[in-house]
């Protein structure tokens, strides 16, 4: 039990995924310092979102039962949670599920609702107390404990959308509708709270243009790579075999890698993987790849066979499959609207152009491993030299900025 006096930390997410265990292992060791952690509203809601969309394939008894099964899933992720880090928790799955076939109301109606008038009755938030929110699923608690003078953190996933959208219109040479409810609710989330946490510092720019916020209400915690550290760096025994991972579209940049493969100018060849986006991937170039989306051992083992690594993505507020090529020391090649592009060093473990929309510089910094196959090595003994950013750093830099936050 806290100390009367003490503040609370109320934890909002929509879902249990990696970010939201990275969070609560942020707030752990306030937990052993007496603070109480509360999570709200932890469960799938991505995929009771899905299935509300589809729910004209379930009848009522089905809808229900798919629902249960589900829970017991849940059911021991609280309990692993309650054991490991101290935490409760507060489900409105069922409650949901009750009112969409009650009441017939919007999803999103549905979800203001249950924040308006059953979260604020369950809890107990007192004035100090802290309110911990993801981007997309904080607006209507925020405004709603704004006036008590909670302090709001909001984690911020991507961008800050003004942003995004300026980018989007030098891409599309279209004006994008600006006026967008779900755009403004990205506004007012970041308005209303009092300190955001970033994955990079291209993201925290983008909220101090935009959103007018200070450099010191904003806090970066890069996100760890889930692979170990490999203990080998890269040789080239033939050509130079380049790797791209993410969603197959043209905002990644994908659409300009088969632009220069088509040209048939590089000595090499290139890996794709991921889903396809808005690039169908029915007839690629001599040297191109495609495997489809993969996980697990076969993109390891893309991973391990490949030399370098090629993200010419337009927009990313981090970037995490840079951070987990560098875990198997493979030089990279991205630009500065990468946000992960702060783990390179240019020219010395990777090759960052300045222009994501210019071609040249990309086909360029890939000629460059291409024409001098001995660089690979170079970089990745670098690399290899180095002591990566890893989960204890990530832990420690997100305790710190935790720990700051109730002091």
């Amino acid at each position: 039990m806290a100390p009367p006096d003490s503040n609370s930390i109320f934890y909002l997410a929509w879902d249990y995924n990696w970010l939201s265990v990275r969070s609560l292992a942020f707030f752990s060791q306030a937990k052993k310092e007496g603070v109480n952690v509360t999570i709200i509203a932890p469960y799938k809601f991505d995929w009771f979102l899905k299935s509300i969309a589809y729910v004209s394939r379930f009848s009522k008894s089905e809808f229900s039962n798919q629902i249960q099964s589900r829970k017991k899933v849940y059911d021991q992720i609280d309990f692993l949670a309650d054991r490991v880090l101290g935490l409760s928790s507060v489900s409105y799955i069922l409650y949901l599920f009750k009112r969409y076939y009650l009441m017939k109301e919007g999803i999103f109606n549905i979800h203001k609702r249950i924040i308006d008038q059953k979260i604020l009755r369950w809890v107990t938030i007192k004035e100090g107390d802290i309110i911990y929110g993801t981007e997309g699923a904080s607006l209507q608690l925020f405004s709603k404990t704004k006036p008590f003078k909670n302090t709001l953190i909001l984690e911020a996933q991507a961008i800050h959308i003004d942003t995004a959208l300026d980018i989007e219109e030098k891409f599309t040479n279209v004006k994008p509708d600006r006026e967008k409810w779900w755009y403004e609710k990205h506004r007012r989330e970041i308005d209303l709270s009092n300190f955001i946490i970033a994955y990079s510092d291209f993201q925290k720019d983008t909220f101090i243009q935009k959103s007018g916020k200070k450099d010191t209400e904003i806090g970066v915690i890069p996100l760890s790579s889930r692979f170990p550290k490999s203990g080998k760096y890269k040789e080239v025994q033939g050509i130079v075999e380049f790797l791209f991972v993410g969603r197959v579209g043209r905002r990644k940049g994908v659409d300009k890698l088969l632009e220069i493969w088509r040209k048939g100018n590089i000595k090499g060849n290139l890996h794709i993987v991921g889903k396809e986006d808005d690039l169908k991937m029915n007839s690629c170039p001599q040297g191109v790849y495609f495997h489809g989306y993969q996980n697990g051992q076969y993109l390891i083992n893309l991973f391990k066979q490949c030399h370098v690594f090629v993200f010419p993505t337009f927009n990313d507020s981090f970037g995490m499959v840079i951070q987990e090529a560098l875990s198997f020391n493979m030089p990279v090649i991205t630009n500065n609207n990468c946000g992960a592009s702060a783990l390179l060093e240019n020219q010395i473990t990777g090759l960052i152009y300045d222009d994501p929309f210019d071609i040249n510089d990309l086909e360029e910094s890939i000629k460059k491993f291409t024409e001098n196959p001995k660089m690979v090595e170079e970089y990745s003994k670098n690399i290899l030299n180095r002591k990566p950013y890893d989960r204890e750093d990530e832990l420690l830099l997100g305790r710190k900025i935790i720990s700051a936050i109730l002091n």
